[in-house]
């Protein structure tokens, strides 16, 4: 993959690379390093957003498991800290495309993102499975205080 980062500060493209090393490997626990503690997730299968690192890792890790066949696509540059991230990857053998929204701060911890997937029917899928699989303890990261 070329080097498509090259607009951004180099803390923030060392981010954008472990961000496609850790999605590459399906290892959601190897971005904690890369998330900022109060991180805000916007998952496309819920309308609320997810606030913090953990709440975050938790859902990115349920939805991660899921998936197979990752293919990183390409990466645009929108300013000085945000980078749009499209990635393929299959559920149940269907296949989904998708972008990643990131926000990153100076120092290149990931301060918000976003993810949109399509096709709508296997989204919703796979938004029932991962919120039976996690839902009372994502709920439990939410009120916590």
């Amino acid at each position: 993959m070329a080097n498509d980062t090259y607009a951004l500060p180099a803390p923030l493209q060392r981010t954008v690379a472990s961000w496609h090393a850790a999605f590459m490997s399906g290892d959601a626990g190897a971005l904690r390093p890369l998330l900022a503690e109060g991180a805000v997730y916007y998952s496309p299968g819920v309308f609320s957003p997810v606030i913090g690192r953990d709440a975050a890792l938790t859902v990115l890790g349920a939805v991660w498991n899921q998936l197979g066949n990752f293919t990183a696509g390409r990466t645009f540059v929108a300013g000085p800290s945000d980078v749009c991230l499209e990635f393929g990857a299959a559920f149940r053998k269907s296949p989904l495309k998708g972008v990643s929204l990131l926000r990153m701060a100076e120092d290149g911890l990931i301060t918000e993102m976003e993810v949109m997937l399509r096709p709508v029917p296997t989204l919703m899928r796979l938004a029932e499975v991962v919120g039976s699989a996690i839902g009372p303890t994502l709920l439990d990261l939410k009120l916590k205080p």
